[in-house]
């Protein structure tokens, strides 16, 4: 459980199941918290142990990130677009479009193809090597 939520390193993520990475660079938020910002997440991601003016790279689980529907308002997240969504049975896999990234992100809620929000609430992404 350990390795699965901070792998430590790209490999390790990757081994244990399917992951999304953002790069970006880590700034201090208006709390003192570190925030990577990436081109994908302007509004940036809280990260756990990141150095103030490093670039770093951060593994989100596709479980970890979430996603309402554009007509809902406005969120604090960032805008994408749903492009792909597979039903599992008891949840959906997404692919979405971000900037010029694709980020894969599982829900319980169903969602048309189109604009949607994405969030990744703080303690949700780890640093990796």
């Amino acid at each position: 459980r350990e390795v699965y939520r901070q792998p430590g390193s790209r490999f390790a993520a990757e081994f244990l199941g399917q992951c999304n990475f953002l790069t970006g660079a880590v700034t201090r938020g208006p709390d003192g918290t570190a925030v990577l910002t990436a081109p994908e997440f302007p509004v940036g991601v809280v990260v756990h142990g990141a150095r103030e003016g490093a670039t770093a790279t951060i593994a989100v689980r596709p479980e970890d990130i979430e996603l309402a529907p554009a007509a809902q308002g406005t969120h604090p997240g960032t805008k994408g677009i749903v492009l792909d969504a597979a039903y599992h049975g008891d949840h959906y896999m997404y692919l979405v479009e971000v900037g010029t990234a694709r980020l894969s992100v599982q829900s319980r809620r169903e969602l048309a193809r189109g604009p949607a929000w994405l969030c990744i609430p703080p303690g949700a992404a780890a640093l990796v090597d």
